[in-house]
């Protein structure tokens, strides 16, 4: 099995959702327990690799979105939002 530590640094969750979970779970002990500053900075340094990791993944999406709305001529189609739906 794993080390904590190769699981937070070295592995990168496959998801976003996977990723977000595992920032929670980092945050929720740095929140909920007494740990040695040691352990605390490896959580932070972990966190905030998993934060980098989460922010590609939103550009990978935000990229694969403007791909699919891409018109014939490889131009943004743009399209009107109805804030008024949701309402």
């Amino acid at each position: 099995m794993p080390s904590r530590k190769k699981a937070d640094t070295d592995a990168s969750p496959a998801t976003l959702e996977a990723t977000i979970a595992e920032i929670e779970g980092i945050l929720g002990r740095m929140e909920g327990e007494e740990q040695p500053l040691e352990q605390s900075l490896k959580d932070f340094e972990a966190g905030i690799t998993l934060t980098r990791r989460a922010q590609a993944l939103l550009q990978e999406a935000e990229q694969q979105v403007q791909k699919l709305t891409e018109n014939a001529d490889g131009e943004p189609a743009a399209t009107a939002l109805d804030d008024d739906a949701d309402a």
